[in-house]
């Protein structure tokens, strides 16, 4: 008797180890912890649509994350499914559309994948709906524009396309109504492109729109508390250092007049604007504007209130951590 229980022991140890043996299922790989782990041409696949559902007729393929990229996928892929397509099919359905053809497209840089979703819905016209989907190469979880970017380009992205609605009124049917925080968007090494549904942006252009800001257009500057000045009248306004930060952001300083202590700031050839020592009237572009107090010298050096790098200083915006540290950003166009 000892002998049999003895060689299904055995038996039973020989399993457990050949099991041990066999390959990890690709459902159970670990999330990737760096670029490295995984490959966009085993991570991504697509699934066909072709079917009808009450009525409406669906073509095309969606995105679909597999297993290689691990658990996290399913998050995506629930968020693809059911947040943007069964988005898309409800609204095909209100309008009565008679079908829906998808398509997609993939961007990816070290950081972040961007799934591009476009939506051709036929109805007495065609119209294109675009969605995006974008996630962390790290974590898988799903992120927005200025996380994506690492910067707070949102809001400098909304001032540049501000400005181009106000050079080109005729062009553009309507200024954007929400913020470009949460608009859709790709991201690629060279560019952040923001997508726009057709005649969202422009009643002219018939397809998507896009915005464009090209990264080498960008300029960044950081400010520790220690390289700054907080007034202690009145409310804490922090006073900036200008010509540092100015030169740092793209833009020069020239035409100092020590008798009238009044300088000009340029970018290029542009004249940006110009100020004087201790008046708060700035001459934006041959605009005058008003900012809570003028430019003034602490150290030997000109001071501006950090409400001038959003205010008065173009294509220009900045953000405070809780550290007190500030970053500027600048979109420097030709």
């Amino acid at each position: 008797m000892k002998h049999v229980i003895y060689k299904v022991l055995c038996g039973l140890l020989v399993l457990v180890l050949s099991l041990a043996a066999l390959p990890v299922s690709a459902d159970l790989i670990p999330e990737p912890g760096s670029p490295s782990v995984w490959d966009v041409d085993t991570m991504l696949s697509e699934r066909q649509l072709t079917r009808r559902q009450e009525g409406l007729e669906l073509q095309g393929n969606i995105p679909v994350v597999t297993a290689t990229f691990g658990h996290a996928r399913e998050n995506i892929n629930q968020h693809i499914e059911g947040e943007i397509v069964g988005a898309i099919i409800n609204e095909a359905r209100r309008i009565r559309a008679r079908s829906v053809t998808f398509s997609h497209e993939v961007f990816y840089t070290d950081e972040v994948v961007s799934l591009v979703l476009y939506a051709e819905m036929s109805t007495t016209i065609v119209r294109t709906f675009v969605r995006s989907i974008n996630f962390s190469t790290s974590s898988g979880a799903l992120v927005a524009v200025d996380e994506a970017a690492g910067l707070q380009v949102s809001h400098l992205a909304e001032r540049v396309l501000a400005e181009m609605i106000r050079q080109n009124p005729e062009h553009y049917s309507a200024a954007v109504s929400t913020t470009l925080r949460e608009q859709d968007f790709y991201l690629t090494n060279d560019a952040i492109v923001f997508l726009f549904d057709e005649f969202r942006l422009s009643s002219r252009d018939e397809g998507v729109a896009r915005l464009t800001l090209q990264m080498s257009n960008l300029r960044t500057h950081v400010l520790t508390p220690d390289e700054y000045h907080v007034r202690e009248e009145g409310y804490s306004l922090k006073r900036i250092p200008m010509r540092n930060v100015v030169n740092a952001l793209g833009f020069s300083v020239r035409n100092f007049n020590s008798d009238e202590m009044s300088l000009e700031i340029w970018m290029g050839d542009l004249l940006v604007v110009s100020l004087v020592r201790d008046d708060s009237t700035f001459i934006l572009m041959g605009v005058e504007r008003q900012l809570e107090e003028g430019p003034l010298t602490i150290d030997g050096r000109w001071h501006v209130p950090i409400t001038f790098f959003d205010s008065i200083l173009p294509f220009t915006t900045y953000s405070v951590d809780s550290s007190g540290n500030i970053t500027f950003v600048s979109y420097i166009t030709d």
